[in-house]
C-alpha cells in the first residue's frame, strides 16, 4: 500500500509512518494499517471553547476601536491648549446649540443628543451652564473657547454613556484630545472624570476649591483596528460629562527623516562594534 499510495501522491520518499497529517490532538496509531483514533469529546468540548472565547474577542475588539494610550491630563489655560498637529478628522462641540466655534484654527462643529455619536447621552447644557463669571475661566481671553468649555452634555453613571468617532482607517494613527471643565458648580472641584478607551485617562472637572475654577484636557494616541472608535465617560460622583473632543491623524514621518533614523542607529551599532 505503501508504495500505490506514494505514487498517487507524486511524492517519493514519502513516508506514511512518520508523517503526521491530522490538527493536534488528533493521534495516529503507527503501523501499515494507517489507523487513526478521533479525538475524545472533551478535547472537542475544549476546543469549542476555545474557539468561541476567541471569536467573541475579536468582535469586542472590532466594536469598541482600539487600546488608547494617554498622556498626562493638563490644566486648561488658553486656546492654544488645542493641539494641531497632524490632519483634521473631526472636532465636535458636544451641546444641542446648533452653530460652530474655530479655536487656533480647529474648528468644533456641534454634535447633538440621539444622533452621531452621542447615542448614549441623556442632557445637554448649552453655552453658560458649565461657566462661571470669576476665577480662572473669567480669565480665559478667548470668547470661542469659552464657549467650547461652558457647554457639554451629561448623562446618568449608570449605564456609563459613551461618545464615538467614526469613519477612521484601519492601520492609520490618530491623536485625539477630550476636555473636561465644570467652572460653575462648587461641587465640581472634587470630582473626576473617567475617559476609557482601553486605558482610562482621569481628569479634574475644576482645580479649584469652589466656582470660576476651571477643568483639564489629555492628549491620547492610538492605532485604527476598527472604522469606529468609542470612548466610555465616567465619573467619581454625580453625573458623567464631556466638554468637547477631537481625533486628527497623526503625520507621516518625512522619508528623509526616517533614513536619517536609520542611519543614527547604525552609526550607534558601529561604535558598539568598535568599543
Amino acid at each position: 500500500m505503501s508504495g500505490r499510495f506514494n505514487a498517487h501522491l507524486g511524492m517519493s520518499g514519502f513516508n506514511a509512518s512518520k508523517t503526521t497529517l491530522l490538527p493536534q490532538g488528533f493521534e495516529k496509531e503507527r503501523g501499515t494499517n494507517m489507523k487513526s483514533t478521533y479525538p475524545s469529546s472533551t478535547f472537542l468540548t475544549r476546543w469549542c471553547i476555545a474557539l468561541a472565547v476567541t471569536c467573541l474577542v475579536v468582535v469586542t475588539t472590532s466594536t469598541q476601536g482600539a487600546i488608547v494610550t494617554w498622556g498626562t491630563p493638563t490644566t486648561i489655560t488658553g486656546d492654544t491648549d488645542v493641539i494641531t498637529t497632524g490632519s483634521l478628522v473631526a472636532a465636535y462641540d458636544y451641546n444641542e446649540d446648533a452653530g460652530s466655534v474655530t479655536i487656533n484654527t480647529v474648528t468644533f462643529t456641534t454634535q447633538t443628543l440621539g444622533g452621531g455619536g452621542l447615542n448614549t447621552f441623556t442632557n445637554d447644557g448649552g453655552p453658560g451652564s458649565f461657566g462661571a463669571a470669576s476665577g480662572a475661566f473669567a480669565a480665559l481671553t478667548n470668547d470661542d473657547y469659552k464657549s467650547l468649555l461652558s457647554s457639554a452634555v451629561f448623562a446618568n453613571p449608570t449605564p456609563a454613556p459613551t461618545f464615538t468617532f467614526n469613519g477612521l482607517t484601519i492601520g492609520s494613527n490618530y491623536i485625539v484630545q477630550v476636555w473636561v471643565n465644570n467652572s460653575g458648580s462648587a461641587n465640581a472641584a472634587s470630582r473626576t472624570i473617567g475617559i476609557t478607551a482601553g486605558n482610562t485617562a482621569t481628569l479634574d472637572q475644576n482645580n479649584a476649591a469652589g466656582v470660576g475654577g476651571v477643568g483639564e484636557f489629555v492628549v491620547g494616541t492610538f492605532t485604527a483596528d476598527a472604522a469606529t472608535q468609542v470612548f466610555t465617560v465616567s465619573s467619581s460622583a454625580g453625573a458623567p460629562l464631556v466638554n468637547a473632543a477631537q481625533v486628527r491623524l497623526a503625520p507621516v514621518p518625512e522619508p528623509a527623516s526616517v533614513a536619517l533614523i536609520g542611519l543614527g542607529s547604525l552609526l550607534v551599532l558601529g561604535r558598539r562594534n568598535r568599543a
